[in-house]
Order: structure tokens, then C-alpha cells, then sequence
């Protein structure tokens, strides 16, 4: 298994992710909201909330995918897409590097990028990761990352 890499740039005003240089998806994000639309290889999403979860519904149908942060006090959130559960959390206390792991603890990749000036999150993934999951996943460390800073 190989690895990849997902890219959060900004182009014309939108949201672009990349995955090895190549545009999976497109969001589109609400102004002060972790909210918002997605397009991820050709299939659009609505980006929303659910109480304290946050989301990504299929629009027409299709299961969701969820993000719940563990707790108040922890950065750890747990998402689950299509049967599949990971957890994406701080590797430490000292840096803004965020580990994924699959449930049962495997590890499969980790986010790194941004600064104090910019969140501009980078995905190094397992290539068995659907794209849709790495983008969702990819979407959830910006928005820890965002509630840090």
C-alpha cells in the first residue's frame, strides 16, 4: 500500500483539494459556519451539522459521513464513512501535526501544513482510503485546526 497526498488550496475564491496534484474535489464554505457544499469527484455534498457532529450528506441519497469530537476536552474526533471508522487527533501537545488512525488503532496516515498565519491542512494518507473519506477527513482537521487557533 502506498501512499497519498491530499492539498488544500484556494483558487478563484474556492476551496480545491488535490490528491497527488490532480483535483478530487471543490467546497465551497459558509462564511463563519462549518458549513457548506462539496463536490468530491463529481458527487455533491452538503457540509453541515448535526448537534455537536459535523457532516457530509450525498445530496440525492447515500450514506453520511460523520466527524464527533471524543470530548470537550480532548482534540480527538472519531469519524465513520461507509462502515469504515478512524480517529484523527493532535500527535502531541506541541504540535499541530494531527495522526489518523483506523479503528483498532492502525496507523494510516497524518495531516500536517498550516501555520499560526494560515490553515492550509496537508493529507499523507494510505492509498486504500476512498478519496470521498480523505476529503472528509481532510475537511475535519481544518476544522480542529480552525477551533485551535
Amino acid at each position: 500500500m502506498g501512499g497519498v497526498r491530499y492539498e488544500w488550496t484556494r483558487q478563484s475564491g474556492r476551496i480545491v483539494i488535490l490528491r497527488d496534484d490532480r483535483e478530487v474535489a471543490s467546497l465551497d464554505k459558509s462564511i463563519w459556519a462549518e458549513r457548506g457544499q462539496g463536490q468530491i469527484e463529481g458527487r455533491t455534498f452538503t457540509l453541515g451539522m448535526d448537534g455537536s457532529a459535523r457532516t457530509a450528506v450525498p445530496v440525492g441519497g447515500g450514506p453520511t459521513m460523520i466527524a464527533r469530537r471524543t470530548s470537550v476536552w480532548s482534540s480527538e474526533w472519531q469519524v465513520s464513512a461507509d462502515g469504515a471508522n478512524y480517529s484523527i487527533a493532535r500527535a502531541n501537545m506541541f504540535t499541530l501535526k494531527l495522526e489518523v488512525l483506523l479503528e483498532g488503532g492502525e496507523a494510516l496516515g497524518a495531516v500536517t501544513g498550516g501555520s499560526f498565519w494560515g490553515n492550509r491542512p496537508v493529507l499523507e494518507i494510505d492509498s486504500s482510503v476512498p478519496v470521498a473519506h480523505a476529503v472528509f477527513l481532510l475537511w475535519t482537521a481544518f476544522l480542529i485546526r480552525a477551533r485551535a487557533g
